[in-house]
């Protein structure tokens, strides 16, 4: 992790330094073609005019110097360096990342690389489709009258039945007589 923040860092440097070299490139043309005093024509024929521009074109704001082709050139030229440059050093740190992943792997002892397979029951296809039985197998449980064990020996109400047989509400509606405190039933 380290090392990769280190590398990021690295090339943003190298970004920096990639910009700043373009700019100084091109503020120093343009300082040399300003302070010569005398005309610069390119090979290309490009460069100050040789004649100066009328006073219509100044008053229309025509420019009156060329495009430096050389400057532009020199730029290009060293952003396409710095962006294979750039492009090697991402693909050194990536093979040297994989060396070392390679090796932390082979150091790993068998037990290490072992496919780990959970006990039963394994992973469910449909967990909201199993849920949603269970749900309702609950639900008839707890809603019908059955029997709560194999041999039909002990009974099973539904449960509102039940909670109202504990408040005192009889089947037919009428409240159980109370009876008083330590009577048998």
């Amino acid at each position: 992790m380290v090392e990769r923040r280190t590398a990021s860092r690295g090339l943003r440097w190298a970004a920096a330094a990639a910009v700043l070299a373009a700019g100084g490139v091109t503020l120093f043309e343009r300082l040399r073609i300003r302070h010569s005093g005398k005309p610069v024509q390119l090979a290309t024929g490009r460069g100050r005019p040789l004649d100066p521009p009328s006073a219509m074109a100044l008053a229309h704001g025509y420019e009156t110097v060329d495009t430096n082709v050389r400057a532009l050139v020199i730029i290009i030229a060293v952003s396409v360096a710095l962006i294979i440059g750039g492009l090697a050093g991402v693909f050194t740190l990536y093979a040297s990342f994989a060396r070392q992943d390679r090796a932390s792997a082979q150091r790993m002892t068998a037990e290490q690389k072992a496919t780990i397979i959970p006990p039963e029951p394994h992973l469910q296809s449909n967990p909201y489709r199993d849920l949603n039985a269970a749900l309702m197998e609950q639900t008839q449980v707890l809603t019908t009258y059955g029997w709560a064990d194999a041999d039909h020996k002990q009974p099973r109400i539904p449960i509102d039945r039940a909670m109202a047989l504990v408040a005192g509400k009889p089947l037919d509606g009428q409240p159980l007589a109370k009876q008083p405190v330590g009577a048998a039933p």
